[in-house]
């Protein structure tokens, strides 16, 4: 996807502030994007930020990445990775009254919501003392999901004019979803202090998902002075602060991706899901059984019924090819008993339309059902080299063209 990046002024009550802004380029009349709040790390918008709100950007989300020390430096101002820069975002950070950082928040939430590709729905991402300024900007009612990646001082409250922080004593405000990611061995973030963090968040009975990685600090970007985001962790975490969301019911920040619309929003229920139910699949007295049980638990049960009805839209479309050619053969997803190792239905067999039969039916049949050794053979058999100049292996069909328009013959690799 095409993104647009520019930066705006935006005016706050402690003056202009810069605001750097991504947006995905759409077709006159596509429909809008989730808006995002992007904090960076204490230098400000870096390279590696830059890149990383382009790649969230291009995901379908109209990203605003704010100066956070506007009061402090001029417009553009991005703080080395050094130890002077280090000291100086330090500095700032606790030169900075929380309610400048408050009002703040509130201005990007509000310009996200008037920006003209932002479909009103607005979530917020950030990394270090960001990871904490997104924690603080999940308290206006607005943000309806939030990723703290490694967020520092929110355990010693050591953010702001006076070291005062009231940011986790605060946690039940927080209306939306919570994903909080740390490193094991981050200095900065010890074992009693993510352990005080959970703490606090579960006693105020929040939505969250916690996950904690064996790294250290700054553990999404590349350890070279932070030169290269790591695509590895970023693309793992921008899919677990999707799902986080995916989850929720109507309102869903994430509905208005460019993978399509959300489910979600079709769903009726209270949104806290604290009276609501779902229907799951259980073993009872030896049958497989539809049983009502507490929604809020059965989440997990929910995502995957909407995967496996995505999943037979496309077995749909591969069958209507099959059937256009002539051939009387029917793709069909298994039953969710079928050949299960872990969960509800790992003790018993089940066949693909998940009937319950004996282990030795299934050792007789489950060869037609799943591939065998001597397909396996098969398929190693089919998969032989071609090294000869203008032909081509045997699952490989001959292109039209060659690269840059060169015959198929044309000598692309020499062999010595």
């Amino acid at each position: 996807m095409i993104v647009r990046s520019e930066f705006r002024d935006l005016d706050t009550p402690t003056g202009p502030m810069r605001t750097h802004v991504y947006t995905p380029v759409r077709p006159a009349g596509a429909r809008r994007f989730p808006g995002l709040l992007l904090y960076p790390e204490i230098y400000q918008q870096t390279g590696p930020i830059a890149r990383l709100s382009t790649q969230l950007a291009s995901h379908g989300y109209v990203v605003m990445a704010p100066e956070i020390y506007h009061e402090h430096e001029p417009p553009g101002t991005v703080l080395g990775y050094d130890p002077g820069g280090t000291d100086k975002g330090n500095a700032y950070k606790r030169r900075t009254k929380l309610s400048t950082f408050d009002n703040d928040a509130a201005v990007v939430i509000r310009a996200l919501g008037e920006h003209p590709g932002c479909n009103g729905r607005v979530g917020a991402v950030g990394f270090c003392i960001g990871g904490h300024l997104a924690f603080r900007a999940a308290l206006q009612p607005a943000i309806l999901a939030a990723a703290c990646f490694y967020p520092t001082d929110l355990h010693t409250g050591t953010l702001g004019e006076g070291d005062r922080a009231d940011s986790l004593a605060r946690a039940r405000e927080i209306g939306g979803e919570l994903a909080m990611i740390w490193g094991r061995q981050d200095p900065h973030i010890p074992a009693d202090g993510r352990a005080a963090i959970y703490r606090a968040l579960t006693d105020a009975e929040r939505v969250f998902t916690w996950l904690e990685l064996n790294a250290e600090h700054a553990l999404v970007f590349l350890p070279s002075h932070r030169s290269y985001t790591d695509p590895f962790v970023l693309a793992d975490h921008y899919f677990l602060h999707s799902d986080q969301v995916v989850r929720n019911s109507r309102g869903s920040f994430f509905s208005g991706r460019v993978a399509g619309e959300d489910p979600a929003l079709k769903i009726e229920d209270d949104h806290q899901l604290k009276s609501e139910v779902y229907p799951v699949l259980k073993l009872v007295n030896g049958e497989v059984k539809r049983v009502d049980e507490p929604a809020l638990t059965a989440l997990n049960m929910r995502l995957r019924d909407d995967y496996t009805n995505d999943c037979n839209k496309g077995v749909g479309r591969w069958n209507k090819i099959i059937e256009a050619t002539g051939i009387k053969f029917e793709l069909k997803l298994p039953h969710v008993a079928f050949h299960r190792h872990i969960g509800e239905f790992r003790d018993i067999v089940a066949t693909p339309a998940g009937d319950l039969i004996a282990n030795a039916a299934w050792e007789k049949s489950k060869d037609a059902w799943l591939p065998s050794d001597s397909d396996g053979d098969f398929i190693a058999s089919l998969m032989q080299p071609v090294v000869e100049r203008g032909k081509f292996a045997s699952w490989i069909a001959p292109p039209k063209v060659g690269i840059d328009n060169k015959p198929g013959d044309f000598e692309y690799v020499r062999i010595a």
